[in-house]
């Protein structure tokens, strides 16, 4: 073992795994000859402190409920609506930065997806209706879009306790993405299409938030959960003004380099 009276080690004798740590009572001469009277095979090495500069890679399963905010919300999911909110799934693989040295202080980034839209609706309007429409034609209507975006994850992450231990951690950051693919259901309506919403964007900045929790299996592998929600600042559609809104659930497992 090193001089240092404070470094932290790990000694194994087969299935036999503690923890030795040098004091100023015991010289490491002393001490390398009492572990090797008690156990055989010796196996000294440093414990993980978790202040690498990437010390711990998540991956994460991750589902959404999501819906749309903002001034033209009540036009687009009028009251027969009664629930605007979409599931969807998607994941992540992000990793803590230690730029501060500190194993309670970390920055994030990474790649995750975020699956957004909403129900929404269309109500005839009572011109139409007097004129055009049957005395049997519905007047209200439901529709559906869906987005999926592609973004790089920038959080400032939070460890109550550690990086290296189990416990609680809150992070709070931004998810600049892009959007990759879409999908709208009018549910056999063909009275009108997506194109009342004009183009959707193709960008959104999501400001994030999250509460979460790692459980220490191993050495090195942990269990992770974490619940948040995100907020979009740019227009969802050019006709409408909205904003993607909605709270996820993230779990999955992580990895201490």
């Amino acid at each position: 073992p090193p001089t240092d009276p404070q470094t932290s080690w790990d000694y194994s004798n087969n299935s036999d795994t503690r923890s030795f740590e040098a004091t100023n009572d015991v010289t490491p001469q002393s001490s390398r000859s009492q572990i090797t009277t008690q156990y055989d095979n010796v196996e000294l090495r440093p414990v993980k402190t978790g202040k690498g500069l990437f010390p711990k890679i998540t991956a994460l399963g991750i589902g959404t409920l999501a819906t749309v905010d903002g001034p033209d919300r009540e036009t687009i999911i009028p009251g027969h609506v009664n629930n605007s909110i979409v599931g969807g799934f998607s994941g992540a693989v992000l990793s803590d930065l230690n730029l501060l040295s500190n194993s309670q202080m970390m920055f994030e980034f990474g790649a995750q997806m975020m699956s957004t839209g909403s129900l929404t609706g269309y109500q005839l309007p009572s011109s139409y209706t007097a004129y055009w429409a049957a005395p049997t034609q519905p007047t209200e209507y439901d529709e559906e879009f869906r987005l999926t975006y592609l973004g790089a994850a920038i959080n400032f992450k939070y460890y109550v306790k550690s990086v290296t231990e189990t416990g609680m951690f809150v992070k709070a950051g931004v998810l600049p993405s892009f959007l990759m693919s879409k999908t709208y259901d009018n549910f056999g309506t063909h009275l009108f299409n997506e194109t009342r919403y004009g183009e959707f964007s193709t960008f959104d900045l999501l400001l994030t938030g999250a509460v979460g929790f790692t459980y220490k299996i191993s050495n090195s592998l942990f269990a992770t959960a974490e619940g948040g929600g995100f907020q979009g600042v740019i227009p969802v559609a050019a006709n409408y003004n909205i904003y993607n809104a909605g709270a996820y659930l993230g779990l999955g497992i992580s990895y201490l380099l």
